[in-house]
């Protein structure tokens, strides 16, 4: 048995979250309740999770099983604690990823039920990476859903030095153990709950090098092979995002096959996630329809 799911039990954080997370420590193959379908939620930041906390609750209420990826270096296993929380090498987080779907796939209580690929910023590149790489899950899941994906990547740079930060992420791709951290990035205002500030896994607002690097690559990989993305879709960013630009996502959006395929914009907001989904709970809703309908859809199609 792999031990895929959050939270660890060690940050002020999982308490916030132990509620509606104490099901989801461990994937294995027993029994489910009744479920319409899984949910496979990959987060751009461990951190991430407690803001997509109301989100996943309204897909637990509607009967999803959902599923958290704690990947190395992305949840609790990370090699250092100042890069926990974060996805270092992409590869291998798309070799366990592809291991976890499998397990969903094959599970007697699971196999048969419809499947929804949710994906967050990097883990938004994650998903989409996967899904060109290995074409059997895109026979498989019922729909894939990208907020904030980062199709080219801003990262929040200071404006002067903007004309060469393509050349500086070139070379950390090139020379990944460069020893520069926090170099050019700036951090994003946000609030800050006190307890995320005991967090070991909690992302104060500026990128690790390395990170960077990885995204910009990957990020060049998943435009470049958009039309292989062929699955329904929904898009869901920001117009005043600096951190994943927003003009990206729309000609990437344009360039997916598949007829089956709505971009939500956000009029006046960022990458950060408390500004995209508010106390309205509209946007929240529309993606639970959304997925909803994907679901509906998917039971009527014939098991391959």
């Amino acid at each position: 048995m792999r031990k895929f799911l959050l939270p660890s039990r060690d940050s002020p954080l999982d308490a916030r979250m132990k509620e509606w997370l104490r099901h989801f420590d461990t994937y294995d193959h027993r029994p489910a309740e009744p479920t319409i379908g899984t949910v496979v939620v990959l987060p751009g930041y461990r951190e991430t999770m407690w803001d997509l906390a109301s989100l996943l609750k309204r897909f637990e209420k509607a009967k999803f099983n959902i599923f958290v990826a704690n990947l190395p270096n992305h949840g609790t296993s990370a090699v250092s604690k100042r890069m926990r929380g974060v996805i270092t090498n992409f590869d291998e987080c798309v070799a366990e990823t592809r291991l976890l779907l499998d397990m969903i796939f094959r599970s007697e209580s699971r196999g048969n039920k419809p499947v929804i690929f949710f994906g967050h910023s990097a883990g938004g590149i994650a998903c989409i990476r996967l899904l060109q790489k290995k074409p059997f899950f895109r026979t498989r899941i019922s729909g894939f859903i990208g907020l904030s994906v980062p199709f080219v990547v801003d990262h929040g740079i200071r404006s002067f030095l903007k004309p060469f930060v393509k050349y500086f992420l070139w070379l950390a791709v090139k020379l990944p153990r460069l020893p520069i951290d926090f170099l050019l990035f700036t951090k994003q205002r946000r609030g800050i709950h006190p307890e995320d500030m005991k967090d070991p896994l909690y992302y104060s607002g500026s990128l690790p090098i390395g990170f960077a690097a990885e995204v910009y690559k990957e990020s060049i990989s998943a435009r470049e092979e958009i039309a292989k993305l062929n699955v329904p879709c929904l898009f869901v960013h920001g117009d005043k995002d600096i951190t994943a630009d927003f003009s990206g996502a729309v000609e990437a959006f344009s360039l997916i096959p598949h007829k089956d395929k709505t971009f939500i914009p956000l009029l006046g907001v960022g990458h950060e996630r408390h500004e995209v989904f508010d106390e309205s709970g509209i946007v929240e809703r529309r993606i639970l329809r959304w997925a909803l309908r994907r679901i509906k859809k998917k039971q009527k199609e014939p098991r391959p």
